[in-house]
């Protein structure tokens, strides 16, 4: 069986096109608050679309400009990815509660990649030295958050450690 899927905070949109080469992809709706960010992500849909080999495939992407707070998808979906987005929203728990509510069909997946996140020490100036607000919460309370969501086997664990950086923290969960 085929996945569907959505990029939450797609940014430049590599990743809902990674997803869309897949051979089980049936689509992917990319979304991101910012205009320019979906501008952007189109121009490289058009440049990478023309890359492909004759015999690679890319299943449809559609690309929204939206919040992703308060967006709902036409249809539920399989996967929702929050790529570096999920601690960069006003309210990550409430955020986390609409996906799981409003986005996944049962047995859909929610995954996230942070790298922001309490044990990554690196991180701790971010928001300061980029003037954007961030919620450095801890591995623990991500968990946490995932399973107060409504999410079931909730997993976490830290991708490309290296030196002081603690790697990216990947935390996924299943909905019931």
């Amino acid at each position: 069986a085929g996945f569907t899927a959505v990029d939450a905070g797609c940014g430049n949109g590599w990743a809902a096109r990674l997803m869309a080469q897949h051979e089980l992809c049936e689509g992917v709706t990319a979304v991101d608050g910012a205009a320019l960010m979906i501008e952007k992500a189109g121009q490289s849909h058009e440049r990478d679309v023309a890359g492909l080999a004759a015999d690679q495939g890319m299943a449809s992407i559609e690309y929204r400009v939206a919040d992703v707070e308060t967006w709902f998808p036409e249809e539920a979906v399989d996967v929702a990815l929050f790529g570096e987005t999920l601690y960069l929203l006003e309210d990550p728990e409430g955020s986390l509660q609409h996906v799981v509510n409003a986005w996944l069909k049962p047995g859909g997946r929610v995954v996230a990649s942070l790298d922001c996140y309490r044990e990554n020490k690196l991180s701790h100036t971010w928001e300061e030295d980029l003037g954007v607000q961030m919620h450095c919460y801890g591995e623990g309370d991500w968990q946490d958050m995932f399973k107060a969501a409504g999410l079931t086997d909730v997993q976490i664990w830290r991708a490309k450690a290296a030196g002081p950086w603690q790697g990216t923290l990947i935390v996924t969960g299943t909905k019931a």
